[in-house]
């Protein structure tokens, strides 16, 4: 019995060596080509490496155009106007508080301004005199009007009289006039003006002008 049973045991190694075998043969045969007889390699083929992946390609920044910066135009030199030459300064005359044209002082009494010279009329009643104290009455009045109260305030501090101090007026101070200095410095010229009546001149009015 025993052996029996070692004998199955044989046959069935014995079969499963003969199929082992059988295999491996199947696997190595070989292959026939116009070549010649090539062995299959029964060891499966090695796969290929693959491909490294493309990097992926950086977008190249175009490069900016070139600024040329323009260079500032320089302004043009300016050139100063000549400086005009001053000419030498004119003694002026303008000394009145009148204006140009005519001005009423009272109701009898006007003076006209015309440049630098003012004439007062006082051709009226009460007023026409040959008498040096009446005609100094018309100064006092007048004068402060036609120069400014400023300028006159020495003459009101004159004594009756001595102002005009009994000088001829229808003659010398009719031809050659007489000179008041003012209290801003300057000096008025005063030309006593004439009218012929019928007993001869009668004063109705003088001119003044402005010395410096």
């Amino acid at each position: 019995m025993q052996f029996l049973g070692l004998a199955s045991v044989a046959g069935v190694l014995a079969i499963a060596g003969v199929s082992a075998a059988s295999t491996l043969r199947t696997r190595a045969t070989p292959e026939s080509t116009s070549e010649g007889t090539v062995v299959s390699d029964p060891r499966p083929a090695a796969r290929a490496p693959s491909a490294p992946k493309q990097a992926a390609q950086k977008p190249v920044a175009a490069k900016a155009d070139s600024i040329v910066q323009q260079a500032a135009t320089a302004p043009a030199p300016v050139t100063p106007a000549p400086t005009p030459v001053s000419e030498p300064a004119r003694p002026t005359r303008a000394g009145f508080v009148l204006v140009e044209g005519r001005t009423q002082l009272t109701d009898s009494v006007y003076a006209i301004r015309t440049g630098d010279s003012v004439l007062v009329n006082f051709d009226a009643f009460g007023f026409r005199t040959r008498r040096s104290a009446k005609l100094e009455q018309s100064l006092r009045l007048t004068l402060p009007m036609v120069f400014g109260k400023t300028a006159t305030a020495s003459v009101d501090t004159m004594a009756p009289g001595a102002f005009v101090t009994e000088r001829d007026v229808v003659g010398a101070l009719a031809s050659n006039g007489m000179r008041v200095k003012l209290d801003n410095g300057a000096t008025a010229h005063i030309r006593i003006l004439t009218r012929v009546v019928s007993d001869g001149p009668i004063a109705i009015g003088y001119v003044t002008t402005i010395e410096r």
